[in-house]
Formats: C-alpha cells, structure tokens, sequence
C-alpha cells in the first residue's frame, strides 16, 4: 500500500501515540495549532526544511508524536532525508548543542548570552538560528543576563595598553576565562579582547568545554596549558608575548607584519 500523507502514515502505526499523539490529534471541527512559542520553533523548523529525522533529535521527539503534531498543525509532511553527519568537522555542532540553542532561543535569551553559555560567536549562533529555522523574537521580549554578559563599557577613550594589562589577559586565557567575562573584569570591551589575544600570540583554540566565566588561576587545566606557553619579551618594541610550543620567535607578533622587520629578514635572513 503506497502512503501518501502523514495522516495515512499516522493510521498505519496504530495506537502507539505517547504523550503528544491524543493532544495533537485534530478534531473532528478542524485542525487547531496549539499555542505557545514551541509551536512557532516547529513549524518554522519543518518551513526551514528539515528532516523528519533531523526534527526528531533536535527537538527529542518520537517520529509518531512528530508526525502527530505536523497533523494538528495543518503542515507538509518533511521529508526523510538523513542527518548530514558531522564526524571529523571542525567545530561542528553537536546535537545536544543544538537542543540548548533551541531551550535558550525559546526562553527569550540574546545571542550574546547563548554564544557565552556555548562558547560560540554571535554570528555562529545566528547563523545557525537561521539555518535551523527558529522565529524572530520581539526586540522588547530578549533577554539580556547583565550577570554573565556585561554592557559595552560606555567610555570611548582608547585603553592604554602596558605590559600590566597584557600580562593580566595573558593569565587570565591561559586560566580558560571566556574572553567576554576577560572584558568584563578588566573593564575592556570584548573585540579589544580579542584583537589583543592575536596580538599577543595566545592559542587560538582552547577546548570549549573547559572555558569558564570566572578566573581560577590553580585549576589544574590552567597550570597544563601555561607549562605549554613561553612568554617573552619583545626588545624592538617592548612588550610581552607569547610563544607557542616548536616556535622560536623572539620579536612579538605584530612587529613581525612591520616593513622593518621584513626588510631586516630580506637582508640578514
């Protein structure tokens, strides 16, 4: 027998519906789509074109409760494409990831307080808002955790940046403190954060899942990676920095992208 629409598919399971099937069946006077914000992220979800699969593990559902709820919602069925898998990519987005986005983006946080509770960027986390297919909320309905995400410090004079204040961020990275609670403690802004963790050399990539709001400079997963990192002192411009592990540069990052250190190279080698 060739099944042609989710109701069909729905009668051919039988009775098995668990805790959606009885609520989202429609009535016998029309279909009426459940209120509530949930409601609003699946069926923008299924709009976005997701999978059945894909739909099941990001919103921890049953195939027959989804199949229910798309009935109740008057919706096409999605399709059965599989989950493109993501094994071996870089910083992919792993699938309980993906759940605490879609519980934060329906309790109204900003993107900015979603990217310090996952570790991402704010243009990861909306891109992947858009991708998945969830709403666009109210202005006035975001919420922004002052607690966590500080405002833009209101001062518009430039830092005077010394080696105090480098060492302090130095030590504060290499500690696994979020750049954005870094800012926060030292009255910076996030960008100038992370424009100076390139200038000083600092790793780039430190595990996610070891990143913290809070400075604790004794974890034993700080005193790890400091053992791994040099700091050195540049002489031509008087600063610190820090050096990798294999690498043997004794000028500071940014005075190497100058004209006289590349002249000095072209002529000394």
């Amino acid at each position: 027998m060739l099944i042609t629409s989710t109701r069909d598919r729905l009668a051919t399971r039988g009775p098995g519906l668990s805790f959606l099937g009885a609520a989202f069946l429609p009535k016998s006077g029309g279909l009426s789509a459940p209120s509530g914000v949930r409601d609003s992220t699946f069926i923008g979800m299924v709009a976005k074109g997701r999978s059945v699969e894909a739909l099941c593990l990001f919103l921890n559902l049953l195939e027959v409760d989804l199949l229910a709820r798309v009935v109740a919602l008057d919706l096409y069925t999605p399709h059965n494409g599989a989950v493109r898998r993501t094994s071996g990519v870089r910083n992919a987005w792993q699938i309980g990831e993906i759940r605490q986005l879609i519980a934060f983006w329906e309790l109204g946080l900003s993107s900015q307080c979603v990217s310090v509770k996952l570790g991402r960027s704010q243009g990861s986390i909306r891109g992947k808002a858009r991708w998945l297919g969830l709403p666009r909320r109210p202005r006035g309905s975001i919420v922004h955790d002052y607690a966590e995400v500080p405002i833009k410090p209101t001062k518009t004079r430039r830092t005077r940046w010394d080696n105090d204040l480098s060492m302090d961020v130095i030590n504060r990275i290499l500690a696994y403190q979020h750049y954005v609670a870094v800012a926060r403690d030292l009255n910076l802004t996030p960008g100038q954060v992370r424009s100076k963790i390139k200038i000083l050399g600092l790793p780039k990539n430190r595990d996610r899942n070891l990143l913290t709001m809070d400075y604790r400079p004794d974890s034993p997963e700080a005193k790890a990676l400091r053992a791994t990192q040099t700091i050195k002192y540049c002489k031509e411009w008087g600063r610190v920095f820090v050096v990798q592990p294999g690498d043997r540069f004794s000028t500071c990052p940014a005075y190497r992208g100058t004209r006289e250190y590349k002249h000095k190279m072209d002529m000394y080698g």
